[in-house]
């Protein structure tokens, strides 16, 4: 899409992500999902425990190192993107930020941050974290529902896995960081609703630095959700 320069493309991340992992998840949990990548299968104890090879959680060949992967990478863009003037990172690919694994997160924890336990460095005081997937980006805001300095915005179908509003526990952010859309709303509709929710909180927060989570699946004929969106609605976003 010409948005970096092909040399960018090739460099690897260091590690293989488990202390980038470790920030939001038990090392209990890491070390299981290991283990059924390993083994290509998951004891009744640790499926119950974890979730993991039912509802929907499959056991496939790259269960740990893909998102392991993707923290890395995610943890790499926010630092790039804390050394250059404009502190914009775009994550144009869709990996799930719902549930339990949101490396998104890593992004953000990677941005210098003031004072802030999930932050690495002292630095910035507003991040503004955007999630347009069609599922809510539950992940990415409770990991910082207890951090002022990273506000989180999602913009996702009504109804849709997670189901976070008929939860009896919702973090303390989520009645001003959330835009729900009915299925099979068209672009129009939506751009409607994330535009005017995006510039609203960009203009409120005027934010330090910016992530935005660009999933794919609410363009229309994706069966992972209901809405209806074409190849242009995600993109207005990043100029909204």
């Amino acid at each position: 899409m010409g948005w970096l320069d092909e040399r960018q493309l090739s460099r690897q991340p260091d590690g293989d992500g488990r202390q980038q992992l470790a920030r939001f998840h038990d090392r209990d949990y890491i070390a299981a999902i290991r283990q059924a990548e390993a083994d290509q299968h998951v004891p009744a104890d640790r499926r119950e425990r974890y979730n993991i090879g039912r509802n929907g959680n499959p056991v496939f060949p790259e269960i740990f190192r893909r998102p392991a992967t993707a923290s890395r990478r995610h943890a790499q863009g926010g630092r790039a993107a804390a050394r250059r003037r404009h502190r914009l990172a775009i994550r144009p690919a869709a990996l799930i930020t719902a549930g339990p694994i949101a490396p998104a997160a890593s992004a953000i924890s990677t941005i210098p941050c003031s004072a802030s336990s999930r932050c690495s460095m002292p630095g910035l005081t507003r991040i503004y974290y955007v999630d347009v997937d069609a599922h809510h980006g539950d992940g990415v805001q409770d990991a910082f529902a207890d951090d002022d300095r990273v506000f989180t915005l999602s913009i996702h179908e009504t109804g849709r896995w997670p189901y976070t509003r008929r939860r009896a526990r919702i973090a303390p952010a989520a009645a001003r960081s959330t835009c729900r859309c009915p299925p099979a709303s068209t672009t129009a509709r939506w751009r409607f609703c994330s535009t005017r929710s995006c510039c609203r909180w960009q203009q409120r927060l005027r934010p330090e630095a910016v992530v935005l989570q660009c999933g794919a699946d609410g363009l229309a004929d994706d069966p992972m959700s209901g809405l209806a969106l074409s190849n242009r609605a995600l993109w207005r976003v990043c100029g909204a």
